[in-house]
């Protein structure tokens, strides 16, 4: 009888439920809020909210009861536990800011861990152990304490023997790490019950939430690229080998001998929040937004000089940073559309720059495979092509973690022999979205002539825009 599988990933901003079926047919896709990212103090985070979104999750399924589960999640962020399994302190996020990193130290978490040594000592000493995102609500699922770490390659970059001893760190502070399709335990009839799930259900590993897209879009060969955009936004295309380059990130793919070199945008969904309530939109569909602005095109190819850009980035050595900007050009005939096409193409000329810098690495584009919760968004989607200069392949599940997910427990339950087989066969895409030749062409243009302006801005500023720009 074929099985039903959940699965799961907690985002910054809410979490992502699928259940399919193992051919991936879709059978309910959910989304629970978690956070406002334009207003949320994130250095406040109770991680008990991620258990009372999961549960208020698993009370909106209206299918059968999933044989099996997987979690994926945002990272790098520790939950501290006290040795009865509460958090000590708030969640240690991804986004806030908090870390002490040493020199030489690869750990994206031990920087973190550090931070909280420092700053909350007295936490700290109640603290038994560190969990990241998703492992946290494995364990009050299944009582397991463990980490997902995609590879041997990989674990420097959460830690090691090593990389514990850089940071002064004792080894029993931090679970065990083992590899994706791993089947961490069923879950017990009392824990079933206090989260609405049956009893035994499989419970599986899964990984960092930008491996799930990679593998959720097939992201799986040398030269496949994925724009996986949410609250923070990245690209990322596959290497055969090791890049380094200023400006971009490389790091182990969760396919054996491939690796991921990555360009990350800081915050493009948080710029696209604190637009909505700048401008008292916060009630107003995204399409009902994007349409308006869209409107605009006819008028900008005309008159181009007379909408205002913006500069998402003031502070020295920022780079793409959208916590902060200016908007250079406002006059008192600009409102709320104006500002919102600004802001649009800012975030698209910050793709444009770091497809460039990728390019420049070495890695040639030809298309995007785009997911995350700006996926969703149709007239984003076009007018992203244009100001890009590059074709969307938008998938079918566009919370593409759901469908790497899927293709790790169908893996592991025998369905494929491999990752990238599984991923082959089981992720679909709806359209490709070409970029419209005279917007291309406006787009490339005004591309060219935005760096130039910007860069006499950020020198004024004292800001480096090398760091952005080529």
């Amino acid at each position: 009888m074929a099985q039903t599988i959940l699965c799961v990933d907690i985002g910054t901003s809410s979490i992502k439920g699928g259940v399919f079926e193992e051919d991936g047919n879709v059978l309910q896709l959910l989304r629970i809020p978690l956070a406002d990212p334009g207003s949320e103090n994130f250095k406040q985070f109770d991680p008990k909210r991620w258990e009372e979104a999961f549960k208020i999750l698993v009370s909106r399924l209206n299918t059968p009861f999933p044989d099996c589960l997987i979690f994926s999640g945002q990272g790098p962020t520790l939950i501290p536990l006290d040795k009865e399994g509460n958090p000590t302190f708030f969640g240690l996020l991804w986004l806030d800011g908090r870390e002490h990193p040493v020199p030489e130290g690869k750990s994206l978490f031990l920087p973190k861990v550090r931070w909280f040594q420092e700053n909350a000592r007295e936490a700290y000493e109640r603290t038994t152990r560190f969990l990241s995102c998703p492992e946290y609500l494995i364990y009050k699922l299944t009582g397991e304490g463990i980490t997902v770490s995609p590879s041997e390659e990989f674990d420097p970059y959460y830690w090691n023997r090593e990389e514990l001893n850089k940071y002064g760190l004792p080894s029993d502070l931090f679970p065990p790490l083992i590899r994706p399709a791993t089947l961490i335990g069923k879950v017990s009839k009392e824990r079933a019950s206090n989260f609405g799930l049956k009893p035994n259900l499989k419970v599986y590993a899964g990984g960092p939430d930008y491996l799930m897209s990679l593998l959720g879009t097939a992201t799986t060969e040398k030269g496949r690229t994925c724009d996986r955009a949410g609250t923070s936004e990245g690209i990322n295309v596959c290497v055969p080998k090791p890049v380094q380059y200023r400006g971009l990130r490389c790091l182990p793919h969760i396919v054996p001998g491939l690796y991921t070199l990555a360009g990350m945008l800081a915050s493009s969904g948080r710029l696209f929040e604190w637009f909505r309530e700048l401008t008292n939109q916060k009630t107003l569909a995204y399409d009902q937004m994007m349409e308006s602005i869209q409107t605009l095109l006819p008028e900008v190819l005309r008159t181009p000089g007379r909408f205002p850009s913006f500069f998402p980035f003031t502070q020295p050595g920022n780079g793409w940073d959208f916590s902060r900007g200016i908007f250079v050009g406002l006059g008192t005939e600009h409102g709320k559309t104006e500002l919102g096409f600004a802001v649009v193409e800012a975030i698209g000329f910050a793709v444009r720059s770091t497809i460039e810098k990728l390019e420049h690495a070495g890695c040639p584009i030809d298309v995007l495979r785009v997911s995350g919760g700006q996926a969703n968004n149709r007239i984003w989607n076009y007018m992203k092509a244009s100001i890009v200069g590059k074709p969307l392949m938008i998938p079918h599940v566009k919370d593409a973690e759901l469908a790497g997910g899927l293709a790790i427990v169908c893996t592991a339950e025998g369905l494929y022999k491999n990752f990238v087989e599984a991923a082959d066969h089981l992720v679909r895409f709806e359209e490709l979205i070409e970029p419209s030749l005279p917007f291309e062409t406006f787009f490339r243009e005004r591309y060219e002539q935005y760096k130039e302006q910007c860069g006499k801005f950020m020198d004024a500023l004292g800001s480096d825009t090398t760091q952005c720009f080529e």
